[in-house]
C-alpha cells in the first residue's frame, strides 16, 4: 500500500514538472509561386496472372514440389513534375490525373499550397514548430 502511494506521488510530481503539453496540426494561409512543368508522367495499369511451379523443402527435408497461382493487378498512375524557386517537386496525389489531363510540358503555371506545421504548445506558449510537410492545392 504504501509503495503504491508513493509511486502515484512520484506519478503527480512527474506531469505537475512536465506541464501539459499538447500537439497540433496547423496550416499556413494559401502561398503561391510561379513554377514550370517540367514532365508528365504516366504508367499504364497492369493485369495478369499466371501458373508456374514451386520448388522447395517440407519441414522435414525432403523436397517439394508444387504449382502457384500468381497474380498482378498494378493500378494506373500519374504524375506531374515542376520546377520552382526552391528546385523540383512532384505531384502523384490523386490530383496529379486531372493535373496531367489539363497542363502541358514547359507550361507556366502558378502553384498553390499551404504548409503543414506540426506545433506543440505548453498551456497557451508555443515550444515548437515544425514544418512537416507542404499541401499542394493546385496548379493554374
Amino acid at each position: 500500500m504504501l509503495f503504491a502511494m508513493r509511486a502515484a506521488s512520484l506519478a503527480l510530481v512527474a506531469l505537475v514538472a512536465t506541464g501539459c503539453e499538447r500537439t497540433k496540426t496547423e496550416y499556413s494561409e494559401v502561398l503561391t509561386e510561379p513554377a514550370t512543368v517540367i514532365d508528365l508522367v504516366y504508367m499504364p495499369s497492369r493485369h495478369g496472372s499466371g501458373v508456374g511451379p514451386t520448388f522447395g523443402m517440407t519441414s522435414g527435408g525432403d523436397a517439394s514440389i508444387g504449382i502457384a497461382i500468381t497474380s498482378v493487378d498494378i493500378p494506373e498512375r500519374y504524375a506531374v513534375v515542376f520546377r520552382c524557386q526552391h528546385g523540383k517537386f512532384i505531384i502523384q496525389s490523386a490530383k496529379a490525373k486531372e493535373l496531367w489531363q489539363r497542363l502541358k510540358l514547359n507550361q507556366e503555371v502558378t502553384v498553390s499550397y499551404k504548409e503543414v506545421y506540426r506545433t506543440v504548445y505548453d498551456d497557451k506558449k508555443v515550444v515548437s514548430r515544425v514544418l512537416v510537410k507542404y499541401d499542394f492545392l493546385d496548379a493554374r
